[in-house]
This record gives C-alpha cells, structure tokens and sequence, in this order.
C-alpha cells in the first residue's frame, strides 16, 4: 500500500523546441511540491528512450500552453490593486 505523503522518484524533462522535451535529471520530490497540471495519456505521447526525447502531440502542448498563459495572466483582484498610471485628482495649481 503506497501513501500519498511518500516522496516520489521523478525524471524531468526540458522542453527543447515545440513538441520535444529531452530528459534533464531525475529528482525526489515531495507531494506537496507537485502539481498534476494535465493527465496526459500514453498514446499522446512518444517516448524515444535511448535518445532521452518524448514528443507530445500537438493538441496536448496547446493546452498546456494555455495553463502557461493564464498562470501569467494577472488576475482580477491584482489588477484592482494597482496603482493607476494617471492621477485621479485635480491638477494642482501653483499660488
């Protein structure tokens, strides 16, 4: 019986160029370090193990490239809380 609070062995990959990502290292990391952005299926997926490459298909790298954009995307409560570029008081006047 595996626990969830166990640290898990993982390789990671760099993303290289449009669908290629080429193995970087392997890591352990804890649950609470991960975060499952996507399942991605085997079948979505080409694993060239003696090369270190995988390629994801390409349905599946524009979704995660919509993760990416709304993580960078501020949100709406941040945006109320900036400063406006522009004063909205009254110009003041020299006496």
């Amino acid at each position: 019986m595996s626990s969830a609070l166990v640290a898990a062995d993982v390789n990671v990959f760099r993303h290289e160029f449009i669908t290629l990502f080429r193995y970087s290292h392997s890591a352990t990391v804890h649950p609470a370090d991960m975060h499952i952005l996507e399942h991605i299926a085997d079948h979505c997926t080409l694993y060239e193990e003696d090369k270190g490459t995988v390629f994801l298909a390409r349905d599946i790298m524009a979704r995660l490239q919509k993760h990416s954009m709304d993580a960078r995307r501020p949100s709406t409560y941040a945006h109320q809380m900036r400063r406006p570029r522009y004063s909205t008081s009254p110009p003041r006047t020299r006496s």
